[in-house]
C-alpha cells in the first residue's frame, strides 16, 4: 500500500471508467450533435482497433518509463 501503488491504482481506475463511459455514450452524443452515422461507426471502429492493440502499449513499457507511455495514451 505504498503511495506509488495507490496513485497508479487510482489512475487506472479513472481510465477504465472514462473508457466505459465513452463507449456507452458516444453514439447517443453524436446523434444528438448531428453527426453522421457513418462517422460515428468509424470512430467506434478505430477505438476498437486501438483497444485491441493494447499489448503494444504494454510492450513499450519495456523501453520507456510508465510516465511517458501513460502520458501518451492520455494525450491520444
Amino acid at each position: 500500500m505504498t503511495r506509488q501503488f495507490i496513485s497508479i491504482y487510482v489512475m487506472a481506475s479513472f481510465s477504465f471508467f472514462l473508457g466505459s463511459f465513452t463507449v456507452s455514450n458516444f453514439k447517443n452524443y453524436g446523434i444528438q450533435s448531428g453527426l453522421d452515422e457513418t462517422f460515428l461507426t468509424s470512430v467506434g471502429s478505430y477505438g476498437a482497433i486501438f483497444n485491441a492493440i493494447r499489448f503494444v502499449w504494454s510492450g513499450l513499457l519495456d523501453k520507456y518509463s510508465y510516465k511517458v507511455v501513460y502520458g501518451s495514451l492520455l494525450i491520444l
